[in-house]
């Protein structure tokens, strides 16, 4: 795999268009060209296989917190697992609002692992996604608190 911009590298989406997708050829992440690749950077058909082999080993947090989420339990929004943008797969998506849920665990505190996260999550950022990141441990200990946190962003308008 090639180099993945970064927003601020060229080609990536200009800061006004936050929380739009790229219009133009020269807004949008490389090897994309507007609306046009949209349907292709979301849900790639490649990564089909690897989206199913996510959802039937979920760790428990997963399985947790979907159980609130899906059927839109959570503010009536609808939520996706194991999204994928680009070449990468987030664990939890809403579409309405542009927002991926992250959970980690014990392999995201990996030498390495969170530098690979960081520029990981700016890819996706580019695209005008926002981004929460929670822990496994933080799932299975403050419940109430993740759902608060994703509730609020939810309802932030931005």
């Amino acid at each position: 795999m090639g180099h993945l911009p970064l927003p601020g590298e060229e080609n990536s989406v200009t800061s006004k268009s936050r929380f739009f997708l790229p219009l133009t050829e020269r807004e949008c992440p490389e090897g994309t060209r507007g609306w046009k690749d949209m349907p292709t950077i979301f849900n790639k058909r490649s990564e089909r296989a690897k989206r199913r082999a996510l959802r039937k080993s979920m760790p428990e947090a997963e399985v947790i917190l979907w159980s609130k989420l899906k059927g839109r339990q959570l503010a009536g929004h609808k939520f996706r697992r194991q999204y994928s943008v680009g070449p990468y797969v987030v664990d939890f998506y809403c579409a309405q609002k542009k927002l991926a849920i992250e959970l980690d665990g014990d392999s995201h505190f990996a030498p390495g692992a969170q530098e690979r996260d960081r520029k990981r999550q700016k890819w996706i950022e580019a695209f005008g996604l926002r981004f929460l990141r929670f822990t496994n441990n933080e799932v299975r200990k403050n419940l109430y608190g993740v759902l608060t946190a994703i509730e609020e962003a939810l309802q932030d308008k931005s």
